[in-house]
């Protein structure tokens, strides 16, 4: 078995033998005083050595303080973002619903009756019909947004437009 490796070696050599560490090139750096150096199981592990005086106590609850109300302001933007965001699809929908019941013909009270009902009970909304054009209908809505904390109102706006339908308009049934 000369010249060949043995099962178990790395480099051909005797595994019983201790092999030397390679030399790095140049001089050896000084570490910083921050560190305390060790040797065990043949693996480098750095300690780090505390302030003297316990000088970090207390530097992460420092921290969270000025952490907590940055997270606080932050979500409640979010939550004011969401309630625009979900309003806007709200107006959306009415504005649609509103554009069919007044594409069908029909008078424009119903169309606005329409637009209301898409919202939920008891919200209040500004629903406009309006005229495109000969074979048109344009319905807007407005809804007023209230954010958190006394934040000024913010007005969403959404409009839709439908073709006419040819024909007469559906008779209203109902008693």
């Amino acid at each position: 078995m000369t010249g060949q490796s043995r099962p178990g070696s790395r480099d051909g050599g005797d595994p019983t033998v201790p092999r030397a560490l390679p030399e790095r090139a140049g001089p050896a750096r000084a570490l910083p005083a921050r560190f305390a150096m060790s040797r065990g199981f043949g693996m480098r592990r750095v300690r780090w050595r505390s302030l003297p005086g316990g000088a970090q106590r207390g530097a992460v609850t420092v921290e969270l303080v000025g952490v907590i109300p940055l997270l606080v302001v932050v979500t409640l933007a979010m939550v004011g973002l969401i309630a625009v965001a979900r309003d806007q699809v709200l107006a959306q929908g009415a504005a649609r619903e509103g554009a069919r019941e007044a594409a069908l013909g029909s008078d424009d009270g119903r169309a606005v009756s329409a637009a209301r009902a898409a919202l939920p009970a008891g919200r209040a909304a500004s629903v406009t019909v309006v005229a495109a054009g000969s074979d048109r209908v344009r319905v807007r809505v407005e809804l007023e947004v209230r954010l958190l904390f006394g934040a000024p109102p913010v007005t969403v706006r959404a409009e839709a437009v439908a073709l006419r339908e040819p024909g007469p308009p559906p008779q209203a049934t109902g008693p």
